[in-house]
């Protein structure tokens, strides 16, 4: 099933909300096929910037010889724990 612009008309009636994370929604067309696209730019300015984000996967070995984490343990140490 195929949808087209002319079997789907798509009005543009706004909706207004009293919440302060609504966001508006609304369909554009990408070739034949309709997509749903929300518009995040006003809720992303009421978030609150992370302040201890996760570090790069790329750095978790360089920190792990920095400060001598031990990863692997053995076997036998392992056992012990049950």
């Amino acid at each position: 099933m195929t949808l087209s612009k002319t079997e789907y008309p798509i009005e543009k009636v706004p909706l207004t909300a009293a919440a302060p994370f609504a966001s508006p929604a609304f369909v554009v067309w990408k070739g034949t096929k309709p997509r749903v696209v929300v518009d995040m730019r006003r809720l992303n300015t009421k978030v609150i910037p992370n302040a201890y984000p996760l570090p790069r996967q790329d750095d978790i070995p360089s920190l792990i010889v920095k400060y001598n984490i031990q990863v692997f343990r053995h076997e036998t140490e392992l056992l012990s724990w049950y």
